[in-house]
């Protein structure tokens, strides 16, 4: 028997994974002003603990190799 539990993520999602491009055009100033109240992208908190097997075989595993944050900066690599 397989148990798996979904709840909310402790990672925030930086602001330019949420705002879509195409709808909005942000200059420097408009940036700045965003970052000041939302999360922004830290690469530092991006991790490949799980594909890089460092993880703990008694913890709980993520569904994923890679964690949400990772994801997202590598979908919008790929867009750019």
């Amino acid at each position: 028997q397989l148990e798996i539990d979904v709840g909310p993520s402790s990672q925030e999602i930086p602001y330019p994974y949420v705002i879509d491009g195409s709808d909005l055009s942000l200059d420097r100033t408009m940036s700045a002003g965003i970052a000041r109240h939302f999360p922004t992208t830290e690469l530092s908190q991006i991790g490949d603990e799980t594909a890089d097997g460092l993880f703990h075989a008694d913890a709980k595993s993520p569904l994923s190799h890679f964690d949400a944050l990772r994801t997202d900066f590598s979908l919008a690599r790929l867009r750019h």
